[in-house]
C-alpha cells in the first residue's frame, strides 16, 4: 500500500512537471512573438510577481514565472528601418531609451535579486536587447565614442517626477491662496478637495498646462535652481522649468529614481556592429567596487571615475567607463576620498580580467552596454531565446 501511495505521488509530480514544462514552453513562445513594448511589460510584471510570491524550486510558487519564460532578449535595429530620425543624436537617444527600459524591465533596482534560485542565471545577468547598429546620417560612417555616449546618458533628461500634490487626476497643488495678476488665468481652483483637506489646505490649484499642473514653472528665461524640460507644455512662447530634484537624466534614473544602480558603457558604438544591453543583479561584490560605486562613482577593473568627467580607456577594446583617463599598472587614483588601484589592461588577459572584475562582480544593479561578444563573454550575461 505504501509503495502504491509513493508511486502515485511520484506519478502526480511527474505529470505536474511535464504540464508545467508544456505550459512554460507555450507561454515562452507567445511572449517572444509579442511586440517589444509588451514584452518589456510582461518581463517587468514577472519580476515583480517573483518578488511578491517568492519560491524558486521547480514546483514552488516562483516556478510560475521563471525569468527565461517571461523575459526574452529583444532583437532590434538602431536606427530602426522605418525611422525618420537617423542623425547621430537620434541613435544616441534610441540606445539610451533601451538602457532605461532594460532597467525598467528588471525592476528599477527595487528587486535586489531578480534571478534568485534560477540555475540558468548563475552570474545573475541577462541580455535585454541584442542591437544591430545600422549606418546613420545617410550612410555616413562615424562612431559614437563610449565617452560621448556616457556623457549623453549623464546630461540628457529622461524622466521628470511630478512635483504636484496630485489633488486632481493629472496633477494639482494644494494651497491656501489664489494667484493674482495675469498668472491667475492659467489656473483653476477647487474647494473642499479631499486630498487638500487632509493637508489642511483650502484649494486644489490645477491647470490645463501640464507643466503648471505638475509643479513646474513656465518662463521666457532661465530660472535659477531649475532645469528646462520641453516635454511638459506651457502657454505659448514660454518654456517649462522644473526643480533640480524633479529632474532625472538617464543615468540619474538608473542611479536613484527608484532603487540604486549604475550604467557601464564598455565600448564605442560603430555602424555595422552588434551590441548588447544587459541587466545584472548584485553579486558578491569586490572590495574595490564596493567602495567606489556610491555617490556617482563607477569603480571597475579599469579604474574609478566621477560621472561626467571623461572616460576610462583601455587597450582591450573594452572601451570606456565614465571617469578619468586610464593610468598605468600600480598607480593609485584618489577621488573624493576613495582610493583604488588602476590596472592597465591588454589583450586576452585584459578581457578576462574585465570579465572577472566587472561583469561577474557587481555591488549594485548594473546596466551594461557593449558589443555582443563582450557582454556574453564566458556566458556571464545570457541571451534568452525560445529554447
Amino acid at each position: 500500500m505504501k509503495k502504491g501511495i509513493a508511486f502515485s505521488t511520484l506519478a502526480l509530480i511527474l505529470i505536474a512537471v511535464v504540464s508545467f514544462m508544456a505550459v512554460s514552453y507555450t507561454v515562452s513562445r507567445a511572449v517572444s512573438k509579442a511586440p517589444a513594448a509588451l514584452q518589456e511589460e510582461i518581463c517587468r510584471g514577472a519580476v515583480a510577481l517573483r518578488q511578491k510570491i517568492g519560491g524558486t524550486s521547480l514546483m514552488g510558487a516562483g516556478a510560475a514565472v521563471p525569468i527565461e519564460v517571461a523575459c526574452k532578449t529583444i532583437t532590434l535595429d538602431v536606427p530602426a528601418k522605418d525611422a525618420a530620425d537617423r542623425a547621430k543624436e537620434d541613435v544616441e537617444k534610441q540606445l539610451a531609451d533601451r538602457v532605461a527600459r532594460c532597467w525598467y524591465m528588471y525592476g528599477e533596482g527595487v528587486v535586489k535579486d531578480v534571478f534568485a534560485g534560477d540555475p540558468l542565471f548563475a552570474d545573475k545577468c541577462a541580455v535585454c536587447y541584442s542591437v544591430d547598429v545600422k549606418e546613420w546620417e545617410n550612410g555616413r560612417q562615424e562612431k559614437i565614442t563610449s565617452t560621448e555616449f556616457s556623457q549623453y546618458l549623464w546630461n540628457t533628461p529622461y524622466i521628470v517626477r511630478s512635483g504636484s500634490d496630485r489633488c486632481k487626476q493629472l496633477g494639482g497643488t494644494c494651497t491656501d491662496e489664489k494667484r493674482e495678476g495675469k498668472d491667475l488665468a492659467w489656473y483653476r481652483y477647487e474647494i473642499n478637495n479631499e486630498v487638500c483637506r487632509e493637508k489642511e489646505k483650502t484649494y486644489c490649484e490645477y491647470s490645463d498646462y501640464e507643466c503648471l499642473n505638475k509643479g513646474g514653472t513656465c518662463s521666457s528665461s532661465p530660472v535659477v535652481g531649475m532645469q528646462p524640460y520641453q516635454q511638459w507644455k506651457c502657454p505659448q512662447s514660454l518654456q517649462c522649468y522644473v526643480q533640480n530634484e524633479q529632474y532625472f537624466s538617464y543615468y540619474n534614473y538608473v542611479q536613484f529614481y527608484e532603487g540604486e544602480g549604475v550604467i557601464n558603457v564598455l565600448s564605442d558604438i560603430m555602424p555595422g556592429e552588434s551590441y548588447a544591453i544587459a541587466f545584472g543583479s548584485p553579486t558578491q561584490s569586490c572590495a574595490t567596487c564596493e567602495r567606489g560605486v556610491l555617490g556617482g562613482f563607477v569603480a571597475t577593473a579599469a579604474g574609478l571615475g566621477l560621472m561626467g568627467s571623461g572616460a576610462v580607456a583601455s587597450a582591450t577594446g573594452w572601451g570606456a567607463i565614465i571617469g578619468v583617463p586610464a593610468i598605468g599598472v600600480g598607480k593609485v587614483l584618489l577621488v573624493g576620498g576613495v582610493t583604488t588601484t588602476i590596472l592597465s589592461l591588454s589583450g586576452k588577459e585584459g578581457a578576462d580580467l574585465v570579465y572577472q572584475k566587472l561583469l561577474k562582480n557587481r555591488p549594485t544593479g548594473t546596466v551594461y552596454v557593449g558589443t555582443l561578444d563582450q557582454i556574453t563573454h564566458g556566458n556571464v550575461c545570457r541571451v534568452i531565446g525560445n529554447e
